[in-house]
């Protein structure tokens, strides 16, 4: 699917994907799911499990180690 970005928007895309080190269809694909999510209407547990899917198969760390570990340095 192709759609038709006014000039100025592009650019701005394009800048915002250069300063986030992402390609330009991952910066506005984050963006437009940050838009999505921040719609009214959708309740937090429809918000929940969208961040969930999101979020699905990546490597997350252990917050509470990590902050032990700083303490002690």
């Amino acid at each position: 699917m192709q759609i038709e970005i006014p000039k100025e928007m592009y650019e701005i895309l394009k800048f915002l994907a250069k300063r986030h080190h992402r390609d330009l269809e991952q910066e506005t694909l984050r963006l437009l799911e940050k838009g999505v999510l921040s719609c009214e209407g959708l309740d937090v547990l429809t918000q929940a499990q969208a961040w969930r899917r999101r979020l699905q198969g990546r490597e997350l760390g252990d917050s509470i180690r990590e902050i032990r570990e700083d303490r002690d340095r």
